[in-house]
């Protein structure tokens, strides 16, 4: 049934897991400041967990603009939505569609 197909899914997601966690920082007045660091991928539309350096916690969802580190690069992107989830935050960053795209950063 649909149903057991995406809680399979979701499943596999949420097994899918990362050597290194990326890091993630806000463009301040020019300079890049770290505020958190991404986790592992919540269900199966892009969605992640984000270990929030902010304080309160869920202030790193008043940034438009996120840059991922991936090895030595940074890449932008536009936050598109983000919720606390639990005693967390989990965020969906723009062009990251699926948990199997979430799972590479």
């Amino acid at each position: 049934t649909r149903r057991s197909n995406v809680d399979s899914r979701s499943k596999h997601c949420e097994a899918m897991g990362r050597e290194e966690r990326s890091s993630v920082i806000a463009d301040l007045a020019e300079s890049l400041v770290v505020i958190g660091r991404l986790g592992a991928p919540y269900g199966v539309k892009g969605w992640q967990h984000v270990q929030s350096f902010t304080e309160p916690q869920d202030n790193v969802l008043n940034y438009k603009t996120l840059y991922v580190q991936q090895k030595d690069q940074w890449v932008a992107f536009e936050l598109e939505d983000g919720r606390r989830h639990g005693l967390g935050i989990v965020i969906k960053l723009r062009d990251i569609t699926d948990c199997d795209v979430a799972a590479k950063w």
